[in-house]
């Protein structure tokens, strides 16, 4: 558009250049004459009044100045073409709206946010940057064996032990008072720890921090932890089963719960409980040969008496002998030494 916009001009001046030239032509063929009879008068008037004008005649006024020469077409000449034309200017591209738009290529890319400033606020982590810590529990129970683990410690404040403990060399805290049973402390030994006496001490529940062959993971078949996590013996009476409650049953109305007495002091569900941790590895053979009559007679009864077996809360249908009474007599009883002729449980 530009190189257009400039040809145009160039053809504009000339067209006005050439009209200004042919006004000039006329104007200096014009004054050619007048210039010529001006100067004819004026020799004849030099001659009549005798005065010489010469060369001051034409000059004696102010005479405009003659064009510049017309070229042989009676046009003046071009002024000289612009021999380095500028560049021609590239296609404008649409202007896009960035905000509207920041993706597109054009676009700079996003300023980052200065962080720095006062007054921006930061934003608080999803997760609490410091974990608060458990604290310590005191000392209990496992420091009568174990007085050397880290909870078995004074009060920070006080600097005292609970009572029921003191503080040893140490200066950590151990239970007073007698060891339990199987246990002892040794001579020269101020930790205060209580000692297994021999190597039929019961075992010990490991507390947190003591791995065996100190302690045990679990208590052995037959034995439980109590308050000090030794493992002893389950509650079972020796004397579970008497002769006169181990008799022939032939009603077939009478009903057995676990809560029927078999001695004064033992019922048929604390009878259950005492033999179904008993096995063929257990050493007293006089605790588990009661335990066989027993579980043989209250299996026994079971057979015999299918048509009440599910009636009042009958001890066949419970829970507690369902899970161990068969699968005892199953392991350990030789149900040819027990005829249910016999060995039947009497109410």
């Amino acid at each position: 558009m530009r190189l257009k916009a400039i040809i145009v001009l160039l053809a504009a001046l000339i067209l006005v250049s050439g009209l200004v030239n042919s006004k000039a032509v006329v104007y200096a063929k014009d004054g050619g004459n007048s210039s010529s009879g001006s100067s004819e008068g004026g020799q004849g008037g030099a001659a009549a009044d005798g005065s010489g004008g010469g060369g001051n005649g034409p000059s004696a006024g102010n005479p405009k100045q003659p064009p510049p020469p017309p070229n042989d077409q009676g046009l003046q000449p071009l002024p000289p073409a612009d021999t380095n034309p500028p560049p021609p200017t590239e296609a404008k591209q649409p202007v896009v709206d960035c905000t509207a738009t920041p993706d597109d290529p054009s676009c700079p890319p996003p300023k980052e946010k200065n962080n720095t400033s006062s007054a921006q606020t930061a934003t608080p982590p999803l997760v609490p940057t410091v974990v608060p810590t458990k604290q310590p529990r005191g000392p209990d129970n496992s420091c009568t064996f174990f007085p050397e683990l880290p909870h078995c410690v004074p009060d920070p404040k006080t600097g005292l032990c609970p009572p029921g403990f003191s503080m040893n060399a140490d200066e950590h805290c151990f239970r007073t008072g007698k060891c339990p049973s199987g246990f002892e402390r040794r001579d020269n030994d101020e930790s205060g720890t209580c000692w297994p006496k021999d190597k039929n001490s019961p075992p010990i529940i490991c507390p947190p921090g003591v791995n065996p062959p100190h302690c045990v993971d679990h208590c052995p078949k037959g034995t439980h932890p109590d308050d000090f996590k030794i493992c002893v013996k389950n509650n079972v009476t020796k004397k579970i089963i008497h002769v006169i409650h181990i008799t022939s049953n032939n009603d077939e109305n009478s009903i057995v719960t676990r809560n029927t007495q078999l001695t004064d002091q033992l019922t048929v569900g604390q009878a259950i409980n005492g033999c179904k941790d008993i096995t063929a590895n257990s050493p007293n053979n006089e605790l588990k040969k009661s335990c066989n009559i027993f579980m043989a007679a209250i299996f026994n009864y079971c057979l015999t008496h299918t048509k009440i077996a599910n009636k009042d809360n009958n001890i066949c249908s419970d829970d507690l002998y369902l899970t161990n009474v068969p699968q005892y007599v199953k392991e350990n009883v030789n149900l040819k030494q027990f005829p249910p002729t016999i060995y039947n449980i009497r109410p």
